[in-house]
């Protein structure tokens, strides 16, 4: 018990000098989660945004097309 109690005083110590603080290392960990958590909502919600665009882009090169090929017949007759 003792030699883990040192230890762990130890890894406090360190953690401290790097500028963290132990007490709070979990909260910033749970923080981090949610940031993550978030960041990737967004991402998801971009992505589809961006499927949208894509869809409504094919689709208007494929009108385009379809006018393109009108024009042309309309002039054959």
């Amino acid at each position: 018990y003792d030699a883990q109690r040192t230890k762990l005083h130890g890894l406090k110590s360190k953690l401290n000098e790097s500028g963290i603080q132990a007490h709070k290392f979990g909260e910033a960990q749970r923080q981090i989660k949610r940031d993550i958590t978030a960041a990737n909502a967004a991402l998801d919600k971009q992505k589809a945004k961006l499927k949208s665009v894509q869809a409504a882009s094919a689709k208007i090169e494929s009108n385009k097309m379809a006018r393109s090929e009108l024009g042309g017949e309309a002039l054959d007759l």
